[in-house]
C-alpha cells in the first residue's frame, strides 16, 4: 500500500514537471512568435515609411449620439509628414479637423468609415489664384473601425498629360487650319488616315473619298509616285519635291514635303503640299513676256529698217505713175503701191504684238462679232473640204475690242483647220459659265503632245513647217489685254481652246 502511494506521488510529480516544461516551451514559442511578429511589424512600418506614396490611418472620434465628429491620426508615414511639413511626433494623436478644412473630403471619409465602401478620387490643391499646386490620386478604405488613406502625388504626370494634350490640340489646330495641303498616311501601306480642310477644297474631294485610299488610288501617276517613294526611302524625308497631281479642277503642280512621325504607336508619314500651279503659270507667262519683249525690240529695229526704204520706194512709184510716158503702166504702178501698202500693214500687225497700245474697247456681244466673221470662216473651211459649226448660246454684252477679238478667233480657227484632215469639223461655241463668258474652238485633229502644252503662246514656238510662231502669241496677248484666260484641253481626238472672259453676273443678256 505504501508502495502504491509512492508510485502515485511520483506519477503526479512527473505530470506536474511535464506540464511545467510544456508551458515553458509554449511560452517560449509564443515569445518567439511575438518577437517575429514585432519584427515583421517593424519591417512593415519601415517599408511603409519608405514608400513614396502617402499612407495614413485614422480612427473615428464619436459623439454622444455615436456619430463621427472627427478623426484622430493614428499613423502617418514619412511621405505624408513631408507633405504636411510637420514631424511625425507632432502629427500622431492630433485631430484631422486641425489639418483638413475641406468639408466634402471629411464627409467622404465618414461615409467610408460607416459603409465600408472604398472610394478613389483625384484631390487637387490650388493657390490663391486658383492655379493648381498639386494633384494626388487618393484611395480611401475602411480598416477596423477607422479608415486608411493611400495617396500618390501625380502632379508631374498631370502636368505632362496637360502638356501633351495641349501639344496635341495645337498640332490638330495647326494641321486642320494650315493654308497648305496636309495629309497623314500610314507608313505600312501608305493609306490616308487624315487630311485637312485645305486638302479637301483643293482636291475637290470629300473626306470619305480620301480616307483609307493610297496615292495610286487617287490617280497619281505611278512613275511620279515611285519617284517620290524612292526618295523617301533613301532620304527618310522629303523637302520641296515637285509633283503633279490630278484634281477635279485639273492637274495641279505641288511642292511636296514629307516627314516620318509616330501616332498612337504607329509609324506614319506627314505630307505637306504647297500648290505652285499659279506660280508655274506665272513663270510661263513671264517667259512669254520676255519673248514678247524680244519681239518688241526686234520689231522696232525691223520697222525702222524696212519701213523707211518702203516709203521711199512707194513715193517714187507714185511719181513715176504720174508721168505721162508711163500712162499705159499706171495700173501696174497702182498694183505695186497696193502690195507695198499690204506689206506695210503686215509689218504694222507684227509690231502690234509687242506694242502696249491701249485697246479700243466698246460694249459688244461676242455672238455678233462671230456672226460677222462666219462667212469668212465658212469660205476657208469650204476651200479645204472641211466643215464649221457655230453653236451660240445667249451671252451678255461686255467690253471688247472687236478687231482684236476677230483676230483672236481667226487665229484659233485657222490653227484648228490646219490641224485637221479633210471632212474634219471645227466647232465654235459661246456660253456663260458662272461669272465668265466662254468662247471655245474645238477641232478634230490629232491633238498636241503634252510636252508642247506648256510652250503654247510662246513667241516663235510652232509645230508647223511654215509657221511663224506668232499666231498663238498674239491670241494670248489679246486675251491678256481683255483680262481673259486661255485654257487648252488636248487629246488624240482633238484640241479645244477655251477663252474665259470675265463678265458681271447681273449683265442683261441680249
Amino acid at each position: 500500500m505504501q508502495t502504491d502511494k509512492l508510485t502515485m506521488i511520483e506519477i503526479l510529480t512527473g505530470v506536474r514537471s511535464s506540464r511545467k516544461n510544456y508551458y515553458v516551451e509554449l511560452q517560449g514559442k509564443i515569445d518567439e512568435v511575438e518577437k517575429k511578429s514585432k519584427k515583421l511589424e517593424e519591417r512593415f512600418v519601415s517599408a511603409i515609411d519608405l514608400l513614396p506614396d502617402g499612407f495614413e490611418i485614422y480612427s473615428p472620434i464619436r459623439n454622444d449620439e455615436d456619430r463621427i465628429g472627427d478623426f484622430q491620426i493614428d499613423y502617418v508615414n514619412d511621405s505624408m509628414c513631408k507633405r504636411f511639413k510637420t514631424a511625425k511626433e507632432q502629427l500622431l494623436g492630433r485631430c484631422l479637423s486641425e489639418l483638413l478644412s475641406d468639408h466634402e473630403m471629411f464627409s467622404l471619409y465618414c461615409k467610408v468609415a460607416e459603409t465600408g465602401e472604398p472610394v478613389s478620387l483625384e484631390q487637387f490643391k490650388y493657390d490663391k489664384n486658383r492655379n493648381i499646386i498639386s494633384v494626388c490620386d487618393v484611395r480611401v478604405v475602411k480598416i477596423d473601425d477607422g479608415i486608411a488613406i493611400l495617396s500618390r502625388d501625380v502632379t508631374d504626370r498631370k502636368k505632362n498629360e496637360e502638356a501633351l494634350k495641349l501639344a496635341e490640340e495645337r498640332f490638330s489646330k495647326a494641321f486642320h487650319a494650315s493654308p497648305h495641303l496636309m495629309a497623314i498616311h500610314r507608313e505600312s501601306d501608305n493609306r490616308c488616315i487624315d487630311v485637312n480642310q485645305r486638302f479637301l477644297s483643293v482636291m475637290g474631294l470629300s473626306r470619305q473619298e480620301l480616307i483609307g485610299r493610297t496615292p495610286l488610288e487617287m490617280d497619281i501617276d505611278k512613275n511620279e509616285y515611285d519617284r517620290v517613294m524612292k526618295l523617301l526611302d533613301e532620304l527618310g524625308s522629303l523637302d520641296n519635291i515637285q509633283l503633279s497631281m490630278p484634281t477635279k479642277n485639273g492637274t495641279l503642280t505641288f511642292l511636296v514635303s514629307a516627314q516620318k512621325i509616330e501616332m498612337n504607336g504607329e509609324q506614319c508619314l506627314l505630307y505637306a503640299l504647297n500648290d505652285i500651279s499659279e506660280i508655274k503659270r506665272l513663270q510661263i507667262e513671264l517667259a512669254r513676256l520676255d519673248r514678247l519683249n524680244l519681239v518688241g525690240q526686234m520689231a522696232a529695229g525691223l520697222g525702222h529698217e524696212i519701213r523707211n526704204p518702203m516709203t521711199v520706194v512707194r513715193g517714187y512709184l507714185q511719181l513715176l505713175g504720174a508721168k505721162p510716158e508711163f500712162e499705159s503702166q499706171r495700173s501696174t504702178f497702182e498694183t505695186m503701191i497696193c502690195e507695198l501698202d499690204r506689206a506695210n500693214s503686215i509689218i504694222s500687225e507684227y509690231l502690234s504684238l509687242a506694242r502696249n497700245r491701249p485697246t479700243e474697247k466698246q460694249c459688244h456681244n461676242i455672238n455678233d462679232i462671230l456672226r460677222d466673221l462666219y462667212p469668212l470662216l465658212e469660205a476657208d473651211t469650204f476651200t479645204q473640204n472641211k466643215q464649221i459649226v457655230f453653236e451660240a448660246e445667249e451671252t451678255p454684252d461686255i467690253q471688247l475690242d472687236a478687231k482684236e477679238i476677230s483676230q483672236l478667233v481667226l487665229n484659233l480657227c485657222r490653227n484648228g483647220l490646219d490641224a485637221m484632215h479633210e471632212r474634219g469639223i471645227l466647232t465654235i461655241r459661246t456660253y456663260v459659265e458662272g461669272e465668265h463668258l466662254v468662247l471655245s474652238v474645238q477641232d478634230e485633229g490629232c491633238g498636241i503632245s503634252i510636252e508642247y502644252l506648256d510652250k503654247l503662246g510662246t513667241p516663235f514656238f510652232t509645230t508647223k513647217e511654215n509657221g511663224t510662231g506668232l499666231g498663238l502669241a498674239t491670241c494670248y496677248s489679246i486675251a491678256n489685254q481683255h483680262n481673259a484666260r486661255i485654257d487648252v484641253d488636248s487629246c488624240n481626238s482633238g484640241t479645244t481652246f477655251v477663252v474665259r472672259f470675265p463678265c458681271l453676273a447681273n449683265n442683261n443678256h441680249k
